[in-house]
């Protein structure tokens, strides 16, 4: 009987399925000025406002795949309780009066006096934020000042990537091993109550037995056998213990999995991350079903938009990918445009893993695509970034931000 085990390392994120709800609470300090949060602060001589207006009725909130069954109004735009790329309707279906949500609190003036920014570039970065889902971070800027972000479909609805399809075969292959070895153990024990069956003939035999030599001599013999059985039967046990352990990690990777895979594919509440790493929550609006573009909301507050650039790209153009790439939140890579087309504008700065949704902006932090993907000859090679133009933005979301203060 085999006794080495395979060992697959993954991964894997747990992923907590709570409420992703989020709350802004505007305050003021002893000398007036005003902060916000999305923790309550102790009242210690200070004025504390909750913003109501982002506050749900329900002291219970409900998770992202109820999201629509308990608020009417996201029921009405997202069609039902379980939206998904094929099921959200076209941005027409939804009038834009059903979007506009009352203003409460700003951050605009916020994030201004924290950060001071000194140039158009530095500015840009305020209005770009990290996005957490069910399974894995991206990142999204603001083009309203009523909260809208744009982001990639792909973040908040993720495709299967090399590194997914990778560990799902590495599952399937410690499936494979464990069935093997399922099949091992049920062998294993048939052969064991076999042996237990001639032992105890054995013992019976013996007992009938008259003392001698020959006596002697089969007691002898009597006395491996056991000791034989109970060292493989030791093995057995530690074997058919280690499967157990095994079987145990192997099921709930695979559940914690499929459980991630279901959020996603109905998630329709994001984790939202600022410059200064104040969380919030943005509700989704609408997914593009032609291009690799979502639009996102955080209710009740005043944001910092990002204006788009609408004059002629040229190539050799200085232009900045702002993003959280591989998990580092407000950081910003280089470049030129190296190449421009119909469909995407190609740069030589480094667009990676969390830059996706992500502003691609010139030097006037004005933006002139989203980051959506690398392209490269191997994962870990040099390689071009791609970025979807502003334009298609406007064509994609237009019933829902015409009538809004939308960058231009």
């Amino acid at each position: 009987m085999k006794s080495k085990w395979i060992y697959i390392g993954l991964n894997l994120i747990l992923i907590n399925t709570a409420n992703l709800h989020a709350e802004v609470y505007q305050w003021k300090d002893s000398s007036g000025r005003s902060h916000f949060s999305d923790q309550p602060v102790d009242d210690q001589g200070q004025s504390l406002t909750p913003n109501t207006s982002n506050t749900s009725p329900n002291k219970n909130h409900s998770p992202d795949h109820k999201m629509a069954q308990d608020d009417p109004a996201a029921a009405k735009i997202t069609g039902g309780t379980q939206p998904s790329g094929e099921s959200m309707p076209d941005a027409a279906t939804v009038q834009p009066s059903e979007q506009k949500s009352t203003v409460t609190s700003t951050l605009q003036d916020s994030l201004q006096q924290k950060f001071k920014p000194d140039s158009a570039i530095s500015r840009a970065t305020l209005s770009v934020v990290a996005i957490e889902t069910h399974m894995g971070s991206g990142s999204g800027f603001f083009i309203s000042d009523q909260g809208h972000i744009i982001t990639n479909k792909h973040v908040i609805r993720p495709m299967a990537s090399k590194s997914s399809e990778e560990n799902a075969q590495k599952l399937k292959d410690e499936a494979d091993t464990l069935a093997r070895a399922e099949a091992e153990i049920a062998q294993e024990k048939q052969e064991l109550a076999t042996y237990k069956t001639k032992l105890d003939d054995f013992a019976r035999s013996l007992a009938g037995m008259t003392k001698g030599g020959a006596r002697d001599l089969s007691q002898s013999d009597y006395d491996s056998y056991q000791k034989n059985y109970a060292k493989r039967l030791q093995k057995f046990q530690k074997y058919q213990q280690d499967y157990n352990t095994h079987k145990k990690n192997y099921d709930k990777i695979q559940s914690d999995l499929n459980m991630s895979n279901s959020l996603a594919n109905v998630a329709t509440q994001f984790k939202v991350f600022l410059k200064d790493n104040t969380k919030l929550s943005a509700k989704l609006l609408a997914i593009s079903k032609k291009q690799d573009l979502a639009l996102l909301q955080i209710n009740g507050v005043k944001t910092i938009a990002l204006n788009f650039y609408h004059q002629p790209l040229n190539q050799g153009m200085r232009v900045y990918a702002v993003g959280s790439p591989l998990g580092m939140r407000d950081a910003m890579t280089s470049g030129i445009i190296t190449r421009l087309d119909a469909n995407f504008v190609t740069t030589d700065a480094q667009i990676l893993p969390g830059n996706s949704g992500g502003p691609l902006v010139t030097e006037e932090g004005l933006v002139i695509g989203v980051n959506t993907l690398k392209f490269a000859e191997n994962v870990n090679g040099a390689g071009f970034g791609l970025a979807i133009p502003v334009s298609e933005i406007q064509k994609e979301f237009k019933s829902y931000l015409s009538s809004l203060a939308v960058s231009n």
